[in-house]
């Protein structure tokens, strides 16, 4: 059964404190869902795993579907409350999910985490932070926090889990990061990728994409300067010197929804949206 999405609103605009007291597997419980941050992040996905009901890549398709019909429900409410922009890329492909299986090797399909997957975009951090809290009050969370790659870029990874067991991605960006991935990062980034380690040329390529997402992060304001660092804020950091590939498909503005029109931060909605992406979570 679908987590119920009504009353929403009501539970964004709780407060959250993640410094309040969590139980002995450092988990923030509140409303039935639970919350387990940063420094625990790591044990709590490895119990995640181990407790998925899915060994069978085929079960696991057949879930994702309804899966992500979820999550975008409970995603577009989310944005329509705190006025910030939502993007659904439906479910990863089979042929996609077969791929990344076969080269990650995994045993079991409950190891794979982004089969469903969404995004958020926050002008600031604390609209990332109520963004978290709110999927909290839904859905059992992992929030793995902040981290900025070698290249300079800066997401937010979160990781769900569904009734069934199934285990979802949702990522948050700054807006102008985002939007200087979209406009040329990427484009840079697939160069770089393309070359051979040793082909000096790699170095200038990840120079431009530094310059890029440093411009971008300075335009972001003062409110993300702990961020930018890889300090990650209220909720700490994940390892900030991880390399990352693209997770999300690229999704087209039409694709992102928004509370522009009652917002509760007078937050801004992104022009479009893509990911950074992580080595686990290939395309």
């Amino acid at each position: 059964m679908s987590p119920v999405v009504e009353d929403l609103p009501a539970a964004v605009g709780k407060a959250f404190d993640p410094d309040q007291p969590r139980d002995e597997h450092g988990r923030w419980t509140s409303g039935g869902s639970h919350y387990v941050g940063p420094e625990d992040a790591p044990g709590a996905l490895g119990r995640w795993k181990a407790e998925s009901r899915f060994s069978d890549l085929v079960d696991l398709l057949q879930a994702s579907a309804g899966n992500q019909r979820t999550l975008a429900s409970i995603g577009s409410a989310i944005a329509a409350s705190l006025g910030v922009a939502f993007a659904d890329p439906g479910p990863k492909t089979p042929e996609s999910a077969r791929r990344k299986f076969e080269t990650k090797g995994y045993e079991t399909a409950g190891e794979m985490t982004d089969l469903v997957r969404a995004g958020f975009t926050a002008p600031a951090p604390a609209d990332a932070d109520a963004v978290v809290a709110a999927l909290a009050e839904q859905l059992d969370v992992i929030d793995e926090g902040w981290a900025r790659t070698p290249l300079g870029y800066v997401d937010r990874k979160v990781l769900v889990r569904f009734p069934d067991s199934q285990i979802g991605e949702v990522q948050i960006w700054e807006p102008n990061l985002i939007d200087a991935k979209n406009t040329r990062g990427h484009a840079l980034y697939e160069e770089w990728r393309r070359l051979p380690f040793d082909d000096p040329r790699r170095e200038g390529y990840a120079a431009e994409m530094r310059r890029l997402y440093s411009a971008a992060l300075e335009k972001a304001g003062p409110s993300w300067e702990a961020v930018s660092r890889g300090d990650g804020g209220r909720f700490g950091k994940r390892a900030s010197n991880t390399s990352r590939s693209s997770t999300l498909a690229d999704i087209p503005t039409s694709a992102l929804s928004t509370g522009r029109h009652s917002p509760r931060r007078n937050a801004q909605a992104a022009r479009g949206v893509q990911t950074a992406g992580r080595p686990s979570q290939e395309q």
